[in-house]
């Protein structure tokens, strides 16, 4: 259809059923949750900012039911170094609208080990994750 000069076309910023978007500069090997219902994760950026790998552990599942080290996460992702603190790290973006539904929540931990165990040193883990 073509756009005549007695036709109006109006265009507004869309900014209903947008993600939520949770933001940790220290993630540690604290368990944070996130989200505690049901949902979606639609993107991840990790960032290490210190000289060893680090390890973010995503869980779909409330922060209650979740224990660092023992629970087995959903998603292990390993978060490069580039062997000093100038930062490296992991993008999992939803270019393709394909997201990942959780049952029941979503809580998050990052540690110096693949085993769940060991504590960043400050400000070494940033993780940002956009969900609904």
């Amino acid at each position: 259809m073509a756009v005549t000069p007695q036709q109006t076309v109006r265009l507004s910023a869309a900014t209903e059923n947008g993600c939520s978007v949770y933001s940790d500069q220290d993630m540690d090997e604290t368990k944070m949750q996130v989200k505690s219902t049901a949902g979606h994760v639609y993107s991840l950026l990790a960032i290490n900012m210190s000289a060893v790998p680090l390890y973010l552990f995503v869980y779909f599942k409330k922060s209650s039911e979740v224990t660092v080290g023992s629970t087995i996460p959903d998603l292990t992702i390993p978060i490069p170094t580039l062997g000093n603190t100038n930062g490296s790290g992991v993008v999992w973006d939803n270019i393709y609208g394909m997201t990942t539904p959780v049952a029941t929540g979503i809580t998050v931990a990052c540690t110096t080990s693949i085993n769940g165990t060991g504590a960043p040193g400050t400000n070494a883990c940033v993780v940002n994750l956009a969900y609904k």
